[in-house]
């Protein structure tokens, strides 16, 4: 009695292999009782059908029912036990198929995981992003291969839940978390194969326009580099001033095109992957150095082909006036004090006006250059004495002019900051930086938990020292 009662209330079947081990263990000590009381079994039913053949009546018919009783418990007993074997068994054995199908796949996700991460560099020269995505191919690949896997461990662990496990709670969590992960997984690959085809795009891209603008001015280079020295006749060289004025003008609308080669080279350096940075480092240094050897080129001509005596006077005219007009405005806009806290538009205005001073100096800053170097010994021959002191008495003012604006730049800079700083002094809300605090506060709270979850290899939520360190 006592048996049939635990068999017909068994401890409960955990997710857990030990349990189940332990269960078969104390489950083989109730059989070996079963088996112990075999013989005594077959001695009472033996006896009770002698005892039987020699009563009569009603003591023979209650006798024949004690009988039948205890041959119906005893069936019953071992009915009990061996369904019970049978369903441990059958436990173990699928809960060992599914641990040893989980395993290698957590394993695998583990490994995966940091490779498909959005924070990995894909970016870089063709060669580069085309040999990312060969090996991305191949990881999508054993993704597929895993798939199976996948498939035959959630059934495992859908059985185990549903059939034979009285408390599945280990089994499913450990299953929720994987099918979670391979979700993401999944999800990660599909992610980093489209940041991939960008990349490839966009390196594309950069490598045509790259190619182009190197061409183009690699050719323009050797084409400058006969074209030096200025011809004798006076018909010829005026063709050659011509000629390099175009030349000049073709050279200041390339650069935009130039420049923005260039800056596309930086933006992919940003976001490069490790083995893509020396070749576009290379590739970005090689169009800079070829560039600026063709302006310097460019510039030694023109200085060859020097103005002449009338093209320098109207220069000279021009700048005289460009720098009346500076100056004016310049003070004009320093009579307007900017005090202490004063709003910020008044200043931004300022700014504005500031700058639209320096672009006018910058545009015509070619021009001083050009009469300086006529001032030199090298085109001495067209300008004389007065022109010269003229020249030089200019150069003096430009360099003035341009030291007062870019001073007058730095204070309204400065005041910039200032009415900034007053301004956000003025807002400053305390509640709303206390709540800001509180909630990074929990963000770090989150981090710290996801870390602790990361440590815990066998997913079993608990984290152990050793695991920990």
């Amino acid at each position: 009695s006592s048996t049939h009662t635990l068999l017909l209330s068994p401890d409960p079947i955990t997710g857990k292999m030990d349990t189940v081990t332990t269960l078969i263990t104390k489950h083989s000590a109730v059989q070996k009782q079963l088996g112990a009381k075999q013989s005594t079994h077959k001695a009472v039913g033996k006896a009770g059908k002698q005892l039987l053949s020699q009563k009569s009546g009603e003591d023979a018919e209650m006798l024949q029912k004690k009988l039948e009783d205890l041959e119906q418990k005893w069936t019953e007993v071992c009915q009990l036990s061996a369904d019970w074997q049978q369903k441990l068994e059958t436990t173990r054995g699928e809960l060992r198929q599914f641990n040893v199908l989980m395993a290698p796949l957590q394993k695998w996700l583990a490994k995966v995981t940091p490779r498909l991460s959005v924070s990995e560099p894909v970016y870089g020269n063709k060669e580069i992003v085309e040999r990312l995505i060969e090996s991305h191919q191949q990881l999508q690949k054993e993704l597929g291969a895993q798939h199976k896997k996948v498939e035959a461990a959630k059934t495992s662990g859908e059985t185990l839940v549903s059939e034979l496990l009285d408390d599945p709670e280990p089994v499913k969590s450990s299953l929720e978390l994987m099918s979670g992960r391979w979700d993401d997984t999944c999800k990660a690959s599909e992610t980093r194969q489209n940041r991939l085809d960008q990349a490839l795009l966009e390196a594309k891209l950069f490598e045509a326009s790259y190619d182009e603008a190197l061409e183009w001015v690699q050719i323009h280079s050797g084409h400058l580099a006969s074209q030096l020295a200025p011809q004798e006749d006076a018909t010829a060289l005026q063709q050659q001033i011509e000629e390099q004025k175009a030349f000049s003008a073709e050279l200041l609308a390339k650069q935009p095109e130039i420049d923005k080669v260039l800056e596309k080279g930086e933006q992919l350096l940003e976001e490069a992957h490790p083995d893509a940075v020396p070749v576009l480092v290379n590739m970005v240094q090689a169009l800079q150095d070829e560039w600026k050897e063709l302006k310097r080129m460019a510039s030694d001509c023109s200085e060859e082909l020097a103005p002449t005596l009338l093209e320098l006077q109207e220069m000279l005219d021009q700048l005289c006036g460009v720098v009346e007009t500076t100056r004016k405005k310049l003070a004009a806009k320093k009579a307007e004090l900017i005090g202490e806290g004063e709003g910020l538009e008044v200043i931004e205005a300022q700014l504005a006006a500031n700058k639209s001073l320096e672009d006018d100096m910058i545009i015509h800053q070619s021009k001083m250059k050009a009469l300086q170097i006529a001032r030199s010994k090298r085109a001495s021959r067209n300008v004389n004495y007065e022109m010269a002191g003229k020249i030089k008495l200019l150069s003096d003012q430009w360099k003035r002019l341009s030291k007062e604006v870019t001073e007058w730049n730095q204070s309204l800079t400065q005041a910039k900051l200032q009415s900034i700083h007053i301004a956000k002094a003025r807002s400053f809300n305390y509640e709303n930086w206390r709540q800001r605090f509180v909630d990074f506060a929990s963000q770090q709270k989150l981090r710290l938990n996801n870390l602790f979850i990361k440590f815990d290899a066998n997913h079993d939520r608990k984290l152990n020292r050793e695991e920990f360190i």
